[in-house]
């Protein structure tokens, strides 16, 4: 069986006065976002790239000083009905997992653990999907970016 990785890379949002940087050869992004110890969760329908895809295969990195960095993360998946799967406890119910990353589930990492924002082109070679997503600040304003 072929395993799949994929690659998820965490980023913040530039802060006010950042340029974006496009094109080859350009530096990535410094990181600009200083949350403290606050988790991030995110709805895994936010990566379409990555759905259907098996959780046991997900590996969630951010780019620190050049190089990528495994961070800690987990995915809180749910049976059809919308509700948590609990692999123990009173209302266990981990045959209702399906392995699957779905829309609907939750991505959950630490905001302190994101990385700076790097180019299609800065990834490392192997990579058979990858998916960004940009952090906000909810406390700071933070300028719109477009692709």
């Amino acid at each position: 069986m072929l395993a799949l990785f994929t690659l998820l890379l965490i980023l913040p949002c530039p802060g006010p006065g950042a340029e974006a940087q496009d094109g080859p050869g350009l530096p990535p992004e410094s990181k600009t976002f200083r949350r403290w110890p606050d988790p991030v969760v995110a709805d895994c329908g936010l990566f379409p790239r990555l759905l259907g895809k098996e959780v046991r295969f997900l590996r969630l990195y951010a780019r620190r000083d050049g190089a990528f960095l495994p961070i800690p993360f987990q995915v809180d998946e749910k049976d059809a009905k919308g509700n948590f799967v609990l692999l123990s406890g009173k209302e266990a119910n981990p045959r209702d997992a399906n392995g699957l990353l779905d829309k609907g589930e939750e991505l959950v990492f630490m905001a302190r653990d994101c990385g700076d924002r790097v180019r299609p082109e800065g990834l490392p070679p192997g990579i058979e999907h990858s998916e960004e997503l940009r952090l906000q600040d909810p406390l700071r304003s933070c300028h719109e970016i477009t692709d």
